[in-house]
């Protein structure tokens, strides 16, 4: 549905390995589990393009760890720069 309305998707698979932990008790349980490879680098391009590109207002990232933290000082500056006016105000003859 989000295809349909102009959103751009991108799915990577899970690579599924088995995770061994040790029990509090002393056993050791082995399960299969997801994980995910390349999803943050994915959604540091996008923002970061779209950043440039000036296709949106507000970006709100949420991640369970520091992935994303370069992304975000990247926009930070990308969006200072752009705040920046290259106009010199001073009076014509003054000394900087």
């Amino acid at each position: 549905m989000l295809g349909r309305q102009g959103l751009h998707i991108y799915s990577r698979p899970l690579r599924y390995r088995n995770r061994h932990v040790r029990l509090s008790d002393g056993r050791e349980h082995t399960f299969l589990t997801g994980e995910e490879r390349g999803i943050d680098v994915r959604i540091a391009l996008d923002v970061i393009r779209m950043a440039h590109r000036r296709e949106y207002d507000v970006a709100l990232l949420f991640s369970q760890d520091q992935d994303l933290s370069e992304a975000a000082d990247e926009i930070d500056r990308i969006t200072d720069d752009a705040c920046l006016d290259p106009r010199d105000y001073r009076p014509k003859g003054s000394l900087s």
